[in-house]
């Protein structure tokens, strides 16, 4: 990994915030290696894991839980403050972006409907339950 290696005497954390500027909007943000998306990568436990997950784990005390994700409600990649992150889930985190403004592609009235919503997200147009309906329709 380039950007420099964690030294016998320094922690993970020491070795995050000695790579770290902290912004006017309460970001923490992370200036060492990223990855092709911005987020911030260090060697821990023998192999490349994002700083967002790892701060998590260590601050939180716990992981991020499998088939969930870190979203960002400051909409900053390399940020890492905690207070900034929350865990949902991959469709969580395209109607956060949606909801937002932050697509790539600005979609129409018609594709704000919660079924091109989940179209989106799978790939196809599922048969989605009411409660998932529920949720993107108070998303929106």
């Amino acid at each position: 990994m380039r950007g420099g290696r964690i030294t016998s005497n320094q922690t993970i954390m020491e070795y995050i915030f000695a790579r770290t500027i902290f912004n006017d909007r309460g970001c923490w943000e992370y200036i060492g290696e990223c990855n092709q998306y911005g987020y911030g990568r260090v060697p821990y436990q023998d192999k490349d894991q994002l700083v967002t997950h790892v701060t998590w784990r260590l601050m939180k005390g716990k992981k991020v839980p499998e088939g969930k994700c870190l979203l960002h409600r400051c909409d900053n990649p390399p940020c890492w403050n905690p207070d900034h992150l929350f865990i949902g889930t991959r469709a969580d985190n395209v109607v956060d972006m949606i909801a937002k403004g932050r697509a790539s592609w600005q979609p129409s009235e018609k594709e704000r409907r919660p079924i091109s919503i989940l179209k989106v997200i799978y790939g196809q147009t599922p048969r989605p339950t009411p409660k998932v309906i529920g949720k993107l329709i108070r998303r929106v």
